[in-house]
């Protein structure tokens, strides 16, 4: 637990300690089970024993228990100085670490009961879920932490009401809180705060479960209604866990109910056939490598190389099978969306960095405020809008492609999945980009994409953008960029409407998905001009050929060029 909260960073005046000398508590029986205690694998040595009126690391007064979790407590603190921090305190158990943050009001699992139907309002639900999302994408991209137990109530609302800590210190001065005392160790009831005024930001917390990312694991971990498949089946398990984990709680939160119980109607009780059982009634049988990877699927499975249910998780199938249709198709279709939500995320992080960050956030980006204004992939071939006349001599002479089209994916990142050009290409493309600037130093300069921040690109000279009357207005709303080419050796480029038009009907380019049709009402709005094209990669030299005569008009058109002249990429020019 230490070493994994050294790996999240660290975010005056003296303050007299309190005292807390009012022997007026109530005496709870040294037999009686209370909070922590009543979980089943609760062990002493795993809580520093803390007492209220302590002072940890010669700063933090612990005022009075908030909370309690499976493997910390949480205690509200008065911070004797005024800088939060990190630290390790011995018990008699071993080592503990505290981690010091802000005072916080209470947990989004408290939140909800008190709504009387069980759900989050959607504005508060939306704004729990940025938070989170923010929080997961710091922690598996920046610390590289799987968090493995995100559940309600290991989401605690801030608070800027100063007020209900002030209070809690003069109740706790007043009114001292229950405890007991076996063998020396003080264990106190938790004390509530009261509402307060104004609230904060929804924080992750609890980090007791927490483990590094950079291993794959196959331990047992998540509560149990959250348990990934692979968790379940005992296969390796990574960062992928906690989306899962978080996609489930979403459920809860908005429906007011689990998606999967795993309730067992033969045991009643939790096991993991009847989870397993409830995922597969739902989503499917999960993919077969994630079945051979596991070191249960046989459990779950016949041999029959697992194709099928084992009697074991069919009797878990049997009670789903007699829900009520309307329960049933409802949860199903969730079920469905929460199951293309993993598979979809799973594809964005396949293609690689991009424009956008290349972790959860960007692919909620591309999917929540990207993805409803971009074509379709059967509109990305669609050239009604392009002009019939005027294409270039060279573009008109270009044959049509061999073969069917290449396959693409994605918005942003735009990537080629099929036929992709051999590795030689590779040096060809890059020569040709650069010395397109080499033999056109006065139109054309070279920088980082606008589009990939991981690219370099051709762009538009910046006199040239700023002088030129002949720059088109796609040149301008692309910010003079005029394409790049990707570690697929696919290519990114603006030709004009016409040349679009035959690159397009010949089968060797399509729109990309946010070029959207002149006139259309979300034209322009990701500064994307409508004949941005995706040029395949070329898969020999003829097509390397093409390739540079399409490059070639594409700085005629960008530029407003007259004429712009061959362009060399067998070899690099001397400048």
């Amino acid at each position: 637990m230490a070493s994994i909260l050294r790996r999240l960073p660290l975010c005056g005046r003296q303050w007299k300690p309190l005292t807390f000398s009012n022997p007026n508590f109530k005496k709870i029986p040294s037999n009686e089970k209370m909070e922590e205690e009543l979980f089943p694998d609760y062990t002493a040595s795993r809580y520093y024993p803390v007492r209220i009126g302590e002072v940890l690391r010669n700063r933090y007064q612990i005022v009075g228990k908030l909370g309690f979790g499976a493997s910390s407590t949480v205690w509200l603190a008065r911070d004797l100085e005024e800088l939060l921090d990190s630290f390790d305190v011995a018990g008699p158990g071993g080592c503990h670490r505290c981690l010091v943050h802000p005072p916080l009001w209470e947990s989004v699992l408290t939140f909800l009961h008190r709504n009387p139907v069980r759900m989050l309002p959607a504005p508060v639900l939306a704004f729990v879920l940025r938070r989170l999302f923010l929080a997961l994408d710091f922690l598996h991209a920046e610390c590289q932490i799987i968090h493995t137990d995100i559940k309600a109530d290991n989401i605690m609302f801030a608070t800027e009401d100063d007020s209900v800590f002030s209070a809690f210190e003069e109740q706790e001065l007043l009114n001292p809180s229950p405890r007991k005392l076996v063998d020396r160790r003080a264990v106190y009831l938790s004390r509530e705060l009261q509402m307060p005024k104004e609230w904060g930001a929804p924080v992750l917390c609890d980090f007791g479960s927490a483990v590094v990312g950079d291993t794959e694991h196959t331990e047992d971990v998540q509560p149990d209604i959250y348990r990934a498949p692979e968790v379940i089946l005992e296969a390796p398990w990574s960062y992928q866990i906690d989306i899962w984990n978080a996609g489930c709680m979403i459920w809860d939160l908005f429906e007011g109910g689990h998606l999967f119980t795993g309730h067992d109607p033969e045991h009643q009780t939790y096991r993991s056939r009847a989870h397993l059982a409830e995922i597969v009634a739902l989503l499917g049988q999960p993919p077969q490598t994630l079945l051979d990877s596991g070191k249960s699927s046989h459990r779950f499975f016949t041999h029959e190389e697992m194709a099928s249910p084992s009697q074991t998780l069919s009797l878990a199938l049997e009670p789903l099978l007699r829900r009520p249709v309307l329960t049933t198709l409802l949860t199903s279709l969730s079920a469905c969306v929460l199951a293309w939500a993993v598979r979809d995320y799973r594809a964005y992080i396949a293609l690689g960095p991009g424009g956008v960050p290349h972790n959860f956030v960007g692919w909620l980006l591309v999917t929540l405020a990207i993805r409803p204004f971009a074509l379709s992939q059967a509109a990305a071939t669609w050239t009604g809008d392009f002009p019939a006349e005027g294409a270039h001599e060279d573009v008109e002479q270009v044959p049509r492609r061999r073969g069917d089209r290449a396959e693409l994916g994605g918005i942003v990142p735009h990537r080629q999945l099929s036929q992709h050009a051999p590795e030689r290409m590779r040096e060809y493309i890059r020569n040709l980009f650069a010395n397109a600037v080499t033999q056109n130093p006065t139109l054309l300069e070279s920088k980082r994409s606008l589009y990939e921040r991981n690219n370099s690109a051709l762009f538009v000279s910046a006199p040239v953008l700023a002088s030129s009357p002949a720059v088109p207005a796609a040149c301008r709303t692309a910010r003079g960029e005029i394409g790049h080419y990707h570690g697929d050796l696919s290519v990114h480029m603006y030709l004009s409407p016409a040349d679009a038009r035959l690159a397009v009907e010949k089968g060797w380019a399509e729109r990309h998905r946010l070029a959207l049709p002149r006139g259309s009402l979300f034209e322009g709005r990701f500064r994307v001009a409508d004949s941005y094209l995706m040029i395949y990669g070329p898969r020999d030299e003829d097509e390397m050929e093409i390739l540079a005569a399409f490059l070639r008009n594409g700085i005629r058109y960008m530029t407003g060029a007259e004429e712009v002249g061959p362009i060399v990429w067998n070899h690099l020019v001397d400048a």
